[in-house]
This record gives structure tokens, sequence and C-alpha cells, in this order.
């Protein structure tokens, strides 16, 4: 299964690199390659810590009530669990980074998912996949800069009128791993 690749259509692409164990406990090894500008929405992991050490370029990064800051080769930046926080490229060329996700959980699925969609929709996820990833993960992954209306009235509405539509039937999820 690992190594493999996804790609987003907006200039992201991962690279799952396998399941690894050490003092910390187990995690998803992966790396990414970001165009300049781009990088994922305000968002937080409820239970899971996210590390990223640069590799080539530049990166930025903002957590909810401080200012942004930004990083280059060999600095390695940390988002601790419940902690709103983006990154992105902030450099004129690909960034380049390691990433570790502690624990897995439903991290590789739900990107799955995610990128597929967007990479079906001209770089942005399609309000059914949002609105299930949403509603399915809530208790894992918020993503913050959508609005609380969105988030809160629509995706649920566009949740249960899915699954009525049959809109998810083709959605595989990889099971959780545990922790």
């Amino acid at each position: 299964m690992y190594p493999y690749s996804i790609e987003n259509g907006a200039g992201n692409t991962l690279h799952f690199l396998g399941l690894r164990e050490d003092e910390s406990g187990k995690y998803l090894l992966l790396s990414n390659e970001l165009t300049p500008g781009s990088g994922p929405i305000a968002h937080r992991h409820k239970y899971q810590r996210e590390e990223l050490l640069v590799q080539e370029g530049k990166l930025a990064i903002q957590i909810e009530g401080q200012p942004i800051s930004y990083h280059g080769p060999g600095e390695r930046v940390a988002f601790e669990p419940g902690v709103v926080h983006r990154f992105w490229n902030a450099g004129d060329s690909i960034l380049k980074c390691e990433g570790r996700v502690y624990p897995p959980m439903h991290f590789e699925g739900y990107l799955n998912v995610l990128y597929e969609s967007m990479k079906e929709n001209g770089g942005k996820p399609s309000i059914w996949v949002s609105a299930y990833l949403h509603c399915e993960f809530f208790d894992d992954t918020e993503l913050t800069a959508i609005p609380g209306f969105v988030r809160n009235v629509l995706f649920p509405f566009f949740y249960r009128l899915g699954k009525l539509l049959g809109k998810f039937r083709n959605i595989e999820l990889q099971p959780m791993h545990a922790s």
C-alpha cells in the first residue's frame, strides 16, 4: 500500500510514506509539495498532533491568536491537538515538507476523499463531499475557516440530503488506524 501519492488539482501533492512508531506513539509519515501560495485553510485536529519539517522552500504558519511566522529548511513546526492553524507556501518555488500525524486516526482516509473531490472539481471540493467530511469527521477535524452557518446548518442539511439521494455510495474510506 505504501508509498503512494495523491494530488488535489490546486497545487498540493501528498505522499503517504507509511505508519511508524516512536516514543510519542504511532504516527503517519508523509511528505507534501505545495505550489506558491497554496496550503490548507484554517482548521483544527481535536485529537491529533501535526508536525512539519521544512525540506525545501519557505513555510508560513498561522496559529490562532499569534502572528504569522516563517520557516525554512531544517526547521520543524508542530500544531498541538485542538489548536486552530493553517500553513502555506510563502515562497516563489515548490515547498517540500516531511510531516507526521500523531495518532493517524482517519487522517489518511479524510485527505484521500477530500483530494479526490478537489481534483474532480477544479481544485475545490464539492458541497456533497464537504458536507460528508464535516459531518462524518466532526469529532476529528473542524474547518474553522468555513463560516459557522455553513458548518452548522448547510453542511448537515446537504449531508442528510446526500444520504437520501445516495451521493455518498462511492465514497470508500480507509479504516481508521489504531492509536
